[in-house]
């Protein structure tokens, strides 16, 4: 006979390919669940994002980037390691339908990612409402049922469901959130070199939090149609709240 609570199925993890990263992750984002990467912009979350997609790619998995800033750049993604032929790139016109879209995909099965992006800029900063098409009509609030139902699509197609945004927006619904902050960046006379941003693992279901680690996210011009990530490497912070403050603000 056995006593007490049944023993829980380990979580799946999907591999950022940053070797410090998936280490203060657990192995990486978890799948069948939401995650969040939140930080201003320059704080690294596309290189992130990159990374992740060349990570999946590269195992033959299929991913999906819903872009409601239309902001995705192919040939970044390419030279980022990614295999665009597994990448489905949908571009909806308003935060509903992007949200739509994600849960159709979701829903679809095959995808071992599908990320959403865009989302908090076509919100009204601390609202959570979304920004009026033009000036005379009202701004309308997100239904509360959307995160929770973005996570139970994601739970039933056990894919990694990760919303990009400059703010938390799914608070309780996301099983994992990782919070970016850049620190300096780095020039080389005119030319973009890279940055330096510390994540901080700022909620996790599966283990503990108040933990980061140092990124430095280096680019190269790579003509006048875009940059290159040369190498990303991480130097591990100490844990605890304090550590965490002193790394954001320093």
């Amino acid at each position: 006979m056995r006593l007490g609570a049944l023993p829980s199925e380990p979580v799946r993890r999907l591999a950022t390919g940053i070797d410090p990263l998936d280490e203060l992750l657990g192995g990486g984002l978890p799948r069948g669940h939401l995650s969040e990467i939140v930080g201003a912009p320059s704080s690294g979350r596309t290189a992130l994002v990159q990374a992740l997609l060349a990570s999946a790619t590269r195992r033959g998995e299929v991913a999906a980037v819903v872009d409601l800033a239309n902001a995705l750049d192919p040939p970044s993604l390419a030279r980022a390691g990614v295999d665009l032929a597994r990448v489905l790139w949908v571009r909806p016109p308003s935060p509903q339908v992007a949200l739509t879209c994600a849960e159709i995909v979701l829903a679809a099965g095959g995808f071992g990612v599908v990320a959403l992006d865009g989302l908090g800029q076509a919100l009204r900063p601390g609202t959570g409402q979304i920004r009026p098409a033009s000036p005379g009509l009202a701004a309308r609030p997100l239904p509360r049922q959307v995160w929770p139902r973005l996570a139970q699509v994601t739970r039933r197609a056990g894919a990694v469901c990760l919303v990009c945004t400059p703010r938390r927006l799914a608070d309780g619904a996301a099983a994992l959130a990782l919070t970016l902050a850049q620190r300096r960046v780095r020039w080389n006379g005119r030319l973009l070199e890279g940055i330096i941003t510390t994540a901080v693992l700022a909620r996790s279901r599966f283990g503990p939090t108040d933990r980061a680690v140092t990124l430095a996210l280096g680019e190269r011009l790579a003509g006048l149609d875009g940059v290159q990530v040369e190498r990303v490497h991480a130097t591990r912070l100490g844990g605890g709240e304090g550590a965490v403050r002193r790394a954001v603000s320093g």
